[in-house]
């Protein structure tokens, strides 16, 4: 069954997109992609709790940044606080050192507002949005020890200065800006996801209309923290390339967003981009499979676990079986079972792996190396109809190698207590049955009765253990040959008998009731 995820797109943004409240589960993120030995270096800090500089934090975005642009960023705030602090020190009114800060700055900095536009651009080009306005003013008001808040509000984010005593708003919004209102199909797609993730229960569906289950996970309205605001510059960067179709680097930023800043609106947006990157992807570029790795270890919704099986299972049929290309194959398997965690997908992944590895090498005659996969199949799931069954077969063949060998007998019966569902294979069987009555026909052609019987009573107990049939015909000529050898030797007791037990294994065959009659009965009269 083919498998086929769908996702809203979003089309605009206001000047920022609000976040919903923390996530409701925190998820691992995987090999962050880095565009920057600057971004990495400042990300690989902030995740090892060392001592964060959140100014170098809001510069990662920008791909030239350097340590050299960094200083002369910091420069230009410290010129700015270093020359405002006098104007602030003479006045003790907290309104009119806000207002100070914020004229000056909007003169000093504040050029043009930009919808797209990152932290960076605004001590270059003067551009700038609510967002990267926002974390100026929170990396001025903290170094000139103002206490403040940062607070978010749906499509909107701002500063409270001094929020214990005159909560002073401080924001850098444009009367013109742009705001993206959430079509319907954007808000039911969403509260699906809260449903199937288990964030809301069907209760919750039950008791509220989908708005109100919209409104109370998507929007917030609280105080968030420096590295949550950088977060958001994140997000939008991902929503920019989302939108552009660029869905890897938007999984990219995504999961750079929801490190600074967990959230199940971040995680469903990376949820979409990693759709976006796996639908159609045959996955030739091997590091591709890292994007399917990865949606199966961020979401709950256990439809991924069936996307993920319909994938390797195209991968197995595209690779394995259509190019012929085991080297390739076996590279992706080793990836994915190396990385996989789900113990569900791990059997699930490991049982096709192997059983179409053993079907292959069948196909090509490679028996042994067939029976080898096989095993391994057998031993992660002896339960698997499609294993058991190849299982059989493959052992058919093998037997079919190893027939007039020394160790035919006791490679069947190792086999048989070994593998369980080898005894359900009615071949099996009756190839090693033949083969006692092969064994005992020719050792009474021989006049060996001593070797002759033992494969007699062998085939006897063997037939008495397993239930399976022979055909009447090769029964009749072994106990036959059998009565004859002991006839011939004028053992009357010991024909009678084997003729005996031939018929009680294939009662009226044809052949040993003559015999009977010709030899036991004669002797009789």
């Amino acid at each position: 069954m083919k498998y086929r995820l769908t996702f809203s797109l979003i089309v605009a943004f206001g000047i920022m997109a609000s976040m919903p409240v923390k996530a409701s589960d925190s998820i691992i993120v995987k090999t962050p992609v880095y565009y920057s030995t600057f971004e990495k270096n400042n990300f690989d800090s902030y995740i090892n709790g060392s001592n964060t500089d959140f100014l170098n934090l809001a510069l990662s975005l920008d791909t030239t940044q350097t340590e050299q642009k960094k200083e002369q960023i910091r420069s230009l705030i410290n010129n700015y606080t270093n020359g405002i602090t006098p104007k602030l020190s003479i006045t003790k009114n907290e309104q009119k050192k806000i207002k100070t800060i914020f004229s000056t700055a909007n003169q000093q900095f504040f050029k043009k507002y930009n919808l797209d536009i990152s932290f960076d651009k605004l001590f270059s080009t003067g551009e700038f949005n609510c967002l990267s306005g926002t974390i100026f003013y929170a990396l001025v008001l903290q170094q000139l020890n103002i206490p403040f808040m940062i607070k978010e509000a749906p499509t909107h984010v701002y500063i409270l200065a001094y929020p214990s005593t005159f909560s002073l708003l401080v924001e850098s919004t444009d009367p013109g800006m742009r705001y993206y209102i959430p079509d319907e199909r954007f808000k039911k797609d969403y509260v699906n996801f809260l449903v199937e993730s288990k964030i809301v229960t069907k209760d919750d569906l039950r008791s509220k209309d989908q708005e109100t289950l919209f409104n109370e996970n998507y929007y917030s309205n609280k105080e968030i923290k420096q590295n949550e605001l950088i977060g958001l510059e994140y997000y939008n960067s991902g929503i920019e390339y989302f939108n552009e179709k660029n869905y890897k680097k938007a999984v990219h930023q995504f999961e750079k967003a929801y490190i600074l800043y967990p959230s199940d609106r971040v995680r469903y947006m990376l949820e979409g981009a990693l759709i976006s990157v796996i639908d159609g992807n045959d996955f030739h570029e091997i590091n591709d499979l890292d994007y399917l790795l990865k949606i199966v270890s961020y979401s709950r919704n256990k439809n991924y676990q069936d996307l993920f099986l319909d994938k390797f299972n195209n991968i197995t049929g595209k690779y394995l079986i259509d190019e012929n290309n085991g080297t390739l194959y076996e590279k992706m398997y080793q990836k994915i079972i190396g990385e996989l965690q789900d113990t569900v997908l791990i059997k699930k992944t490991a049982t096709e792996y192997y059983y179409e590895q053993a079907r292959s090498h069948a196909i090509k005659g490679e028996i042994d190396k067939g029976w080898g996969y096989i095993v391994e199949g057998y031993k992660i799931n002896p339960v698997n109809l499609d294993i058991t069954e190849l299982m059989q077969r493959i052992f058919t063949q093998k037997l079919q190698y190893s027939v007039g060998s020394d160790n035919f007998i006791r490679i069947i019966k190792d086999a048989l207590v070994q593998y369980p569902c080898l005894t359900k294979s009615v071949d099996i069987l009756r190839t090693c049955g033949i083969y006692y009555l092969q064994k005992a026909f020719y050792s009474f052609e021989q006049n060996d009765k001593k070797g002759g019987n033992k494969h007699l009573l062998d085939f006897e107990n063997f037939k008495g253990k397993y239930n399976f049939s022979i055909e009447s015909s090769i029964i009749g000529s072994t106990y036959s040959a059998a009565a004859s050898c002991y006839y011939r030797s004028n053992d009357i007791k010991n024909c009678k008998s084997v003729l005996e037990r031939g018929l009680k294994l294939s009662p009226n065959n044809e052949e040993l009731v003559r015999k009977y009659k010709m030899n036991i009965t004669h002797e009789i009269r």
